[in-house]
């Protein structure tokens, strides 16, 4: 696992140097949250290579950003959105980077009004991470199931829901608990 994390590092920071493009290259256009969850980690690629070639891979996902929607980032603030991203994401997988923005741009987290700032990309990367987070109970509650002898030929659900649903899910969770907690507040009082 060391070695092939080693090499997809390489495979990036060839691209890095070649300058090609990393959002909009074929790989990044087939990219999915199952294949993008075997990646490199941020973290890795900080601790084998360092914090500057991190930050530069960041610098340039936003820096191709800007090239899709008009933004207020300047040098300066890429590298301190690429920090933000490193430090509050290092457990998210390069590609997983490249995939929140690809489908950032095709608008799956829904639309840009003005700019693109800071506040956006992190809503994209805490929908990423909670669509990855299901992903991840989904591969658990499969692989428990066969280890227990249970449910053999089913399988966990992929996630399919789109990030308004999600949304919408939460909000009902939410609209739920403040119904049931006045209901009882309603019943306590009689």
């Amino acid at each position: 696992a060391l070695a092939m994390s080693r090499q997809k590092l390489t495979d990036f920071t060839l691209m890095l140097r070649n300058n090609e493009s990393l959002i909009s290259c074929q790989s990044t256009m087939d990219m999915t949250i199952e294949k993008a969850v075997d990646g490199v980690q941020l973290s890795f690629i900080k601790n084998d290579s360092g914090e500057k070639v991190a930050v530069a891979f960041l610098s340039r996902c936003l820096t191709e950003l800007n090239k899709y929607f008009p933004s207020s980032f300047d040098a300066g603030m890429i590298t301190m959105a690429s920090q933000m991203i490193l430090r509050n994401y290092w457990y998210m997988k390069a590609e997983e980077v490249l995939l929140v923005f690809k489908e950032g741009i095709f608008g799956k987290y829904g639309k840009v009004y003005g700019q693109i700032n800071f506040p956006v990309i992190a809503q994209w990367f805490e929908a990423h991470d909670a669509e990855r987070s299901g992903l991840f109970e989904a591969n658990h509650e499969t692989k428990k199931g066969e280890l227990n002898g249970s449910n053999h030929d089913r399988k966990a659900p992929l996630l399919t829901n789109s990030f308004d649903d999600m949304v919408r899910d939460e909000a009902n969770k939410k609209a739920n608990f403040f119904m049931k907690k006045r209901t009882e507040n309603e019943d306590g009082e009689k």
